[in-house]
């Protein structure tokens, strides 16, 4: 049997593949902005329709925000061609 190291995972805007990341072994909570164009929410989305054990998810993706929502001292910025944009109010 595989020990699982971990025993809840809380991920920022993650780069879902619903192909391979539907097999999720612990409870998991997705948080993802509605805007980032670095790692789309809808990727998360599709992901949160076909995972095996959907107890196993929670996906919140965060209306008009961008990637990096929650690191306050990056402002507004673009990196490599993407938008990052502090959006907690």
């Amino acid at each position: 049997m595989e020990t699982i190291p971990f025993n809840v995972a809380v991920l920022f805007y993650p780069s879902c593949y619903y192909s391979q990341d539907q097999y999720i072994a612990i409870p998991t909570l997705i948080l993802i902005g509605s805007k980032d164009d670095w790692t789309p929410a809808d990727r998360c989305v599709e992901l949160d329709k076909v995972v095996s054990n959907p107890e196993m998810l929670e996906l919140v993706v965060y209306d008009g925000a961008y990637h990096d929502f929650d690191r306050q001292k990056q402002g507004y910025r673009t990196y490599l061609g993407h938008v990052l944009k502090y959006n907690i109010k």
